[in-house]
């Protein structure tokens, strides 16, 4: 049975012929088989390209892989490495400049071999853990600035009067600090710990007290030889 007389059937109520039905009942089965056929291969045909694409991906990640082996951070000479890093860390924060180190074996090969790169030395504005390790810690971190004159920022660290004084007194290589920045609790203990001969070789120094209401007297600081000093709320005695 042709389509058209598919179609002339389809139009019309009347029931097929015996044999026009056997002819219809067959093409029914030739269409299915068919139509079986072509799943199979389109389901072969998708297999394929999972495949294709599963490929493709190990090989992006194979090339990726192995362009990281000779990209141009991983072959950046130290110099360059410690210039970037000293474009971005600007001292106040020194945990970031304890990220950078841990970006990869080379990276902190080259900031460890840097003085300059520590010779800010900041506290953090809590302290949570023993002074000793706080004190242990600057010595660690000021050995790894070489021979080279210190920026010493304790201004915003919360800390109490006796740790304060405790890590003024503790703190090494004081004849080396080029720049003092203190926050209130470090004035009292700066006054404490420290005689004035710990100053001469000081060109900066600011500081703060607390209390805006009162002064404070700095009757035990030597001031001489600074250019630049930064004092609010004291008084000279």
């Amino acid at each position: 049975m042709d389509s058209r007389a598919i179609e002339r059937l389809l139009s019309s109520n009347e029931p097929p012929h015996p044999t026009g039905t056997v002819c219809v009942t067959d093409t029914i089965r030739t269409l299915e088989t068919e139509l079986r056929q072509r799943a199979i291969l389109k389901r072969n045909l998708f297999q394929c390209l999972a495949a294709i694409s599963s490929t493709e991906e190990r090989l992006a990640t194979e090339i990726a892989k192995l362009r990281a082996t000779v990209c141009l951070m991983r072959r950046m000479p130290h110099e360059l490495i410690v210039i970037m890093v000293g474009f971005a860390y600007d001292g106040r924060r020194p945990h970031e400049l304890l990220d950078y180190a841990r970006v990869s074996k080379r990276w902190r090969e080259a900031i460890l071999s840097a003085p300059r790169l520590w010779i800010v030395v900041t506290l953090p504005k809590k302290i949570t853990v023993d002074v000793e390790r706080v004190i242990e810690g600057l010595k660690n971190w000021i050995a790894r600035s070489g021979l080279l004159r210190l920026w010493i920022s304790f201004e915003t660290t919360s800390v109490n009067w006796a740790d304060a004084l405790a890590i003024m007194a503790a703190f090494p290589e004081k004849k080396r600090w080029k720049g003092l920045k203190l926050g209130p609790r470090f004035v009292e203990a700066h006054v404490t710990a420290i005689t004035s001969t710990a100053f001469r070789s000081q060109r900066f120094l600011s500081a703060h007290t607390d209390d805006m209401s009162c002064n404070f007297p700095l009757h035990s600081l030597s001031l001489t030889s600074k250019s630049v000093i930064s004092i609010s709320n004291f008084t000279a005695s």
